[in-house]
């Protein structure tokens, strides 16, 4: 199912790269606000002759969340916030946006990331996205 992209939120910027090389391939999607970023990576590698699948979702914050406080950034120069920031993330939680990834529905899950992003966020006022009766080809 192919889904409509929601009006644009001001807040936020939206990004979709796609990679391929030596027969497997990658896209990387984020959604990045202020001070708070999303991304979701998908990518395929060759496992004995068999193409297999890898996927992750994770948060990036320019701040540390209630939880790192006391840690030092996981990156000094995050990629997605131009600046050290605090990630934590979830490959489990990338399931259905990979499936949806493999079937070329990428706004479904730009839907699925930037749900993510608004669920975790700290941008003021941020709401999940409605994803019914958003069925239909763009």
């Amino acid at each position: 199912m192919l889904h409509k992209l929601p009006k644009k939120d001001e807040r936020i910027n939206r990004e979709i790269k796609f990679y391929e090389r030596f027969g497997t391939w990658a896209v990387i999607m984020s959604v990045r606000g202020e001070q708070d970023a999303a991304h979701l990576h998908v990518s395929t590698y060759n496992s004995g002759g068999q193409i297999s699948y890898s996927s992750g979702l994770e948060m990036h914050y320019a701040s540390p969340p209630s939880y790192k406080t006391n840690t030092p950034p996981d990156h000094e120069t995050c990629p997605f916030l131009h600046g050290k920031c605090w990630h934590d993330g979830t490959s489990m939680g990338a399931d259905v946006a990979q499936e949806m990834v493999k079937e070329g529905d990428y706004i479904g899950a730009m839907h699925q990331l930037e749900n993510f992003f608004y669920a975790h966020t700290t941008v003021a006022g941020a709401k999940k996205i409605d994803l019914t009766n958003q069925s239909s080809i763009l």
